[in-house]
């Protein structure tokens, strides 16, 4: 049960795998998403997203290295990314995964669908081993030898 209250407000069938992925993390909390909507002359009116709380903005910063990653590899139809939500209720920050529109783009709303099943995925099986590189990368540097200063 993801949803506070799956009666009156269930998690829309194209949202559910992000919404679990999150939820799997247990590093971040889902606190609201769409699954995206078209208006009526089939143009995307609604863009699909998750919004999230999290404790630190590592944990965002790791899922925008990990969409980076996804888009770079050529695995999206359109580049997503996390940003910072205005809305909270709660002691956290709140963050949204969404896609990166821009006035020259026009996404499918189906191929964002697919999008979110890989980023979802993704989530699952890559952001132990990307936090474990962000680890080691923070070890070499703190025991690396400090530098000499010019002055």
């Amino acid at each position: 049960m993801m949803s506070s209250e799956p009666n009156d407000y269930p998690i829309e069938a194209g949202i559910v795998p992000l919404v679990y992925a999150l939820n799997c993390l247990r590093l971040t909390q889902p606190c609201w998403s769409c699954e995206g909507h078209n208006n009526k002359a089939g143009e995307i009116e609604k863009l699909p997203r998750v919004w999230f709380y999290a404790h630190s903005t590592i944990y965002p910063d790791l899922i925008s290295d990990l969409l980076f990653d996804l888009d770079i590899a050529g695995r999206l139809s359109l580049a997503w990314h996390v940003c910072v939500v205005r809305w909270s209720d709660g002691p956290d920050a709140a963050f949204s995964i969404e896609p990166k529109i821009r006035s020259t783009s026009e996404p499918e709303l189906m191929g964002l669908r697919c999008d979110v099943r890989i980023i979802a995925d993704s989530l699952r099986t890559d952001m132990r081993v990307k936090s474990h590189h962000r680890i080691q990368r923070i070890d070499q540097m703190l025991n690396a030898p400090p530098l000499g200063r010019n002055y």
